[in-house]
């Protein structure tokens, strides 16, 4: 099972990684919303996990996770946001690596902005193993005898 711990390194360094190629100095600050805003700076939150039952190994889990973004100049933000896009885009659109394990988004990243505020939108969906107690044959290897 994926760790929703796991799943906030791997994207803050993403997140990261992406603002350092595309020249920008924003850091991630590890509060929650309700602290006062550090300018420039961007905040992670992940929301509604998800997890059910696919099929009998497997689960369904899904996550959304949103990207706040904080210009430096909360009355001339524009430029910034425009170029935050850029480099959340390319480096969010398709897939999120966690350690050895991709996640996908389907849709991709949606951007909006309040009050200055860039907010990316991200849901990632994928199916993952579910440990198993069962000590059974795999059907690979099951040996059937039928007496007619």
């Amino acid at each position: 099972m994926i760790g929703i711990t796991d799943i906030y390194i791997a994207l803050r360094e993403t997140i990261e990684q992406a603002c350092a190629d595309a020249g920008i100095t924003a850091p991630v600050i590890a509060g929650d919303l309700t602290e006062p805003i550090v300018r420039p700076s961007i905040k992670i939150e992940l929301a509604n996990d998800q997890a059910s039952r696919d099929t009998t190994h497997m689960d369904a889990r899904s996550l959304t996770a949103r990207i706040y973004y904080f210009a430096p100049d909360a009355h001339k933000w524009r430029d910034a946001n425009y170029a935050m896009q850029d480099a959340l885009r390319s480096a969010l659109h398709d897939s999120l690596m966690v350690g050895t394990f991709e996640i996908i988004s389907e849709d991709g990243i949606d951007f909006d902005t309040t009050d200055g505020v860039l907010i990316g939108t991200i849901q990632y969906d994928w199916l993952e193993e579910r440990p198993s107690h069962d000590d059974g044959e795999l059907i690979e290897e099951l040996s059937v005898t039928i007496n007619t």
